[in-house]
Formats: structure tokens, C-alpha cells, sequence
């Protein structure tokens, strides 16, 4: 570029540029992915669509589910060989791809809605059974190791196929220390004065201010993308995971709960909140670990 311009250029000058091609070589990497794809979208690409994403490959391992992406990734990346758009928030279509919206933790009803979407594009069939080829397992197997016991491997195969098929087991994720993410007393607190639900996301989030963790225009974000999406964020069972993105003002990884003495109504009448958890990421990793513990805790019934 130097030697272009036969001009001396600036290290934010640089830094400029080189922010520009890598967006660009993103956006290339993002348009090489493999056919057959469903999009996985949130408001911010972080929090809500990374818990369903892992919900997802975890049921159909061989659907390739492309995400979490915010709505302007999907807005801008190419949707060619796409099929399906799933999402925690309400959609448009783009070039006539159906659009699945569910919460973060689908229910019984909303899994057989994601379920009959996969069939009707032809990404998987009615029957999980039938996708997988115990025969052509065998063949894999026996390619790269040896089997002592054919007949009993392969009725072992049949079994567990069959157990799949049969029932949606309980997804329990292998977890992760938390290493980058350390909760003290003064992450939990306990709203007891109810005004308005943008007063008690407020307060719910100000361990998060007051350690400087985020700026104050982080949870004037969260309010705001409440206000435009809906309760996305509300992950059943009175939980609502409040988060943006870290580029809303993010400067340290961190998270806090607060228990609400009157429980909030965010969109749905029937959805009323008691604990908000408050997630500040730094980046789309660094996270995951705790919200896969949250997930398994959720899903608990028993908690």
C-alpha cells in the first residue's frame, strides 16, 4: 500500500485496512460452507442461539447447521444452498427459505415444528432410524478396527438406533470448567421493588455496572432488542437470560443472577420471569462453558 500511494501510512490507518479485508475473507470463508446447510440465528449471533445451536447438533448430528449468526450476518451472508432458518426471534424470508421461530429451549410442540421442517426440506426423514445405515456403521468400523463379535456389534448398533428413534433423550452436553468466569457475592442480588420490567432489568444487571464489567449502554441494548424482538431472551421455566453483544459494550467477561420478589411480564402473559441472568461475553467461546451448565440445569427437572 506504501509503495501504491508512495505515501507513509498510519498504524490506525492499517488497522483500518486490514479490518476491512478480513471482513472480506470472512465473508468468503462464510459462502464456501457445504450444501444443505440451516441457518441458526439470534439478535446478536452470542447468547439464546448458541443454547439452541448445541441443542441442535446434538439431536441431528448430520444436519449441518451453520450459526449462531446475528441478524445482520444473515441479513449479509449468502444463503445460497441454504434450506432452512431457524431462529429465536421473528424473521422475513429470504428468497422464499422457510423460517422456524422457537424459543431457546424449544418445547415438545416446537421440536415437532423444527422436526417437520428438516423432513419437509429433505435434511432428514420421519424416521431417525432409517438415517442411519447400521450396515454401512459396520463397514466404518471395520475399515479402521477389528471386530472380535460381528453379530453382537451389530445388534448392539440396532438397539441403540432403536432406543434413538424412540424417544428424545435428555441432552447433557460434556461440560467445562469455567475457567474465565468467576461468580462472587456480589454477582447475586434480589429485586424486591417492582416498577416497570426495563427498571427491574436495570437493577438486575447493575453487578455488572458496578464492577465495570459493561458499560451502561450494554443494558440500554438488552432493553432495546427486548422491546424490538420480543421475549427471546426468556428461556422458560421463569428464566431469562439478559445479553447482547460484546461490541454493545462489553469490557470484561462476566454474569449475575438476580431473583425477583415479583415476577415480570416480557411478551408472552403466560411467560413471567423470576430470575434474570445477566451475561456479559467478551466473544463467541470464552462463554460457552457456562452457558452449557446453564443448559443442563435448565433442562433439569428436578431444579
Amino acid at each position: 500500500m506504501k509503495n501504491f500511494y508512495q505515501k507513509n501510512i498510519s498504524d490506525d490507518e492499517i488497522a483500518l485496512i486490514a479490518l476491512y479485508f478480513g471482513g472480506a475473507l470472512r465473508n468468503t470463508n462464510k459462502s464456501k460452507i457445504s450444501s444443505g446447510r440451516v441457518f441458526v440465528v439470534c439478535s446478536s449471533g452470542i447468547g439464546t442461539s448458541q443454547l439452541l445451536l448445541t441443542q441442535l447438533r446434538s439431536l441431528y448430528p448430520f444436519v449441518n447447521f451453520t450459526g449462531p449468526l446475528s441478524v445482520i450476518d444473515y441479513e449479509t451472508s449468502s444463503i445460497d444452498n441454504t434450506k432452512l432458518i431457524i431462529s429465536t426471534i421473528q424473521l422475513h424470508q429470504r428468497d422464499n427459505i422457510p423460517v422456524v421461530s422457537v424459543s431457546a429451549f424449544p418445547s415438545n410442540s416446537e421440536w415437532n415444528k423444527i422436526k417437520s421442517s428438516l423432513v419437509s426440506v429433505g435434511l432428514i426423514t420421519s424416521d431417525i432410524r432409517s438415517q442411519i445405515n447400521v450396515g454401512s456403521l459396520l463397514d466404518i468400523i471395520s475399515t479402521y478396527s477389528k471386530v472380535i463379535d460381528l453379530p453382537a456389534l451389530r445388534k448392539a448398533l440396532k438397539n441403540y438406533l432403536s432406543r434413538q428413534g424412540s424417544k428424545t433423550e435428555r441432552i447433557n452436553p460434556i461440560l467445562q470448567e469455567t475457567q474465565n468466569l468467576h461468580l462472587v457475592k456480589q454477582d447475586i442480588v434480589y429485586v424486591q421493588n417492582s416498577l416497570s420490567w426495563e427498571k427491574d432489568i436495570m437493577m438486575s444487571l447493575q453487578p455488572l455496572t458496578q464492577q465495570q464489567k459493561v458499560d451502561a449502554q450494554y443494558i440500554q441494548t438488552i432493553i432495546k432488542l427486548i422491546k424490538k424482538h420480543g421475549s427471546y431472551m426468556v428461556l422458560g421455566k421463569g428464566i431469562m437470560l439478559a445479553h447482547a453483544s460484546p461490541k454493545d459494550g462489553v469490557n470484561r467477561l462476566g454474569a449475575c443472577f438476580s431473583l425477583l420478589k415479583n415476577p415480570i411480564q416480557i411478551g408472552n402473559p403466560a411467560q413471567k420471569v423470576k430470575l434474570v441472568i445477566g451475561l456479559a461475553p467478551i466473544d463467541k467461546e470464552q462463554h460457552l462453558a457456562f452457558l452449557r451448565l446453564l443448559m443442563k440445569y435448565v433442562q433439569d427437572s428436578d431444579c
